[in-house]
């Protein structure tokens, strides 16, 4: 389901030369690590939905283990999943600092994390397939990072583009380039969107806070009205 997105965005991010603060500072990123999915991780993604915040604990776990719990503030956070992947659903809101405390087969990693700030974005109100993807956002404080996306989904296939961008960075171009040559007579559904991720490593462990904001054009007699929505579609 790609409510798991943003955790499956970061194995895929690559460093962007779009904008002035190119390359960013990746001294303590585990780049290759997120990539290859040789790192484990705990990511809390929020985004917005009919107006309320919502959001989501994302844990992968790489080794071997019989027990993984989570808290935050104290707190434990419900988890469902198996085969190394975890999810739950704790309360939390944009620019909150929280405590949180991992503990995997009674070993125990602790830390604190800020959430970025509630993010906006300006998408355009139309995809259009024979021009740049153009668009900006905007946040109170910088959050480390910024990592841009776009999924073009067409008939057995689909394109996944990922940047990782400064996070003063405020806005963002995907060249025609990409998409070159398609046309609303193949594709399905395009999504575009842009994360505010925060992070640091302890223990081997990455944690992350991130905010989510997208934008999702349909294919159908609605096409070209962009429609928010909750990335909890299934792609089959």
């Amino acid at each position: 389901m790609l409510f798991v997105a943003p955790s499956l965005l970061l194995f895929g991010c690559r460093d962007s030369n779009n904008g002035d603060d190119y390359p960013p500072d990746l001294s303590d990123f585990p780049f290759e690590e997120l990539m290859t999915g040789t790192v484990s991780s705990a990511l809390i993604s929020l985004d917005e939905y009919d107006g309320d915040i919502e959001s989501y604990l994302i844990i992968n776990i790489i080794e071997d283990h019989e027990t993984v719990t989570f808290s935050i503030d104290g707190n434990p956070v419900d988890l469902v999943g198996f085969g190394g992947s975890y999810f739950g659903e704790p309360d939390l809101t944009p620019a909150q600092t929280f405590s949180f405390e991992l503990v995997i087969d009674g070993s125990t990693t602790s830390g604190s994390l800020t959430l970025p700030g509630l993010l906006q974005a300006d998408f355009p109100a139309e995809f259009n397939f024979n021009s740049d993807y153009n668009f900006s956002w905007s946040i109170e404080d910088d959050p480390n990072h910024f990592i841009p996306y776009l999924d073009v989904d067409y008939e057995d296939d689909f394109i996944y583009e990922v940047e990782l961008l400064s996070g003063s960075q405020r806005s963002h171009t995907f060249s025609q380039a990409i998409y070159s040559g398609l046309s609303w007579d193949q594709v399905w559904d395009v999504e575009a969107g842009v994360l505010a991720i925060n992070y640091q490593n302890l223990d081997g462990i990455f944690f992350a806070g991130a905010f989510d904001r997208y934008k999702w054009y349909p294919d159908d007699e609605e096409r070209g009205r962009v429609t928010e929505r909750r990335r909890d579609r299934v792609r089959e």
